[in-house]
């Protein structure tokens, strides 16, 4: 089954409560697992706000250091939000920045770690975090092929081997014409690693289509009502059930089928007429009709000429051990 993961990301909006609530939300949104981002501004960038600091849509007018001291979740919650998690059934696990948060998240008994599009550059951390002999999931929005490889072959270096790649545009929101699913399939044929999504753009569609494309995670952002940092870009809870409804309601569809029985509307062949023992089956007394529980239609031409073990009544359906 596809892994789905609540993305909680900066919605929090700076409450604690709010955000043990977009734990019980996701839980019953039929989440996985719901995420969390541990940063802080200062140990992404630097306050400053010269051009190169000065962010695009959807946060115009924020640099870099203010948009992420709108959007960070203090580091001390942490605790309470796995307590949280756990009460109520749900995994929880971080996107590690760098080192530091590393460090904090390896206090805590989280089973796997995210690494975001923006890190995918960072060698010297995804060592570190490849050293934790913990499943990563790595996003690869924006990356070259190259990039792709140097991270996958510095991960693998390490022999850590649960690596998920996710693909991902990073744009917020993303366009449909942007997203590219088909690199899914290009990143697992390439790597022969599994391959999810992390998805920006709005609606279920997406989701549901990489699904069908082999998708083994789906990762989508999560608010209780679309307001906060990345509310825009985000699912309420009506919105992250019906998504997840979908996509269980996909999988089953592309689950092997098993061969379809013999019914009332396949064919296969009926005695017309009563037959007795000793007499040859020909047109006049079998026929190849609806109902399907007799002889396949295929036995037609070794069947005719043939003659009767039994006698045999009106309507029966012919088996082989009617036929001397």
């Amino acid at each position: 089954m596809t892994y789905i993961i609540a993305e909680m990301s900066a919605n929090h909006n700076g409450s604690y409560h709010r955000a043990l609530d977009i734990i019980r939300a996701a839980k019953y949104a039929g989440a996985d697992a719901v995420k969390i981002q541990l940063y802080t501004p200062d140990t992404l960038t630097i306050d400053c706000a010269e051009k190169d600091f000065v962010v695009s849509k959807p946060w115009e007018g924020e640099t870099l250091y203010s948009l992420y001291q709108k959007a960070h979740m203090p580091w001390s919650w942490v605790g309470g939000l796995c307590d949280e998690a756990e009460k109520v059934g749900i995994e929880i696990f971080p996107t590690v920045y760098d080192k530091s948060s590393l460090e904090f998240a390896e206090c805590y008994p989280f089973k796997r770690y995210k690494i975001s599009s923006f890190e995918i550059v960072d060698i010297q951390l995804l060592r570190l975090v490849a050293k934790t002999g913990k499943p990563i999931i790595l996003s690869t929005g924006g990356a070259s092929v190259e990039e792709i490889d140097l991270a996958v072959e510095t991960i693998a270096a390490v022999e850590n081997e649960g690596l998920t790649l996710l693909k991902c545009t990073s744009a917020y929101p993303a366009l449909p014409d942007s997203m590219d699913l088909i690199g899914i399939q290009r990143l697992s044929k390439r790597y022969c690693l599994p391959v999810g999504l992390s998805n920006h753009s709005l609606g279920a569609t997406a989701a549901i289509a990489a699904v069908a494309l082999g998708a083994t995670v789906l990762e989508h952002h999560f608010s209780l009502d679309g307001a906060g940092v990345d509310g825009v870009f985000s699912m309420n809870p009506g919105e992250f059930k019906v998504m997840v409804d979908s996509i269980r309601e996909v999988e089953k569809m592309l689950q092997p089928c098993p061969v379809v029985s013999p019914s009332e509307f396949r064919k296969s062949i009926y005695a017309i007429s009563d037959i007795k023992a000793g007499e040859r089956f020909g047109p006049s007394n079998v026929r190849v009709i609806r109902p399907g529980y007799g002889l396949a239609p295929k036995h037609w031409d070794s069947l005719i000429g043939r003659v009767a073990k039994c006698n045999i009544k009106y309507g029966t359906a012919l088996d082989m051990e009617m036929v001397a």
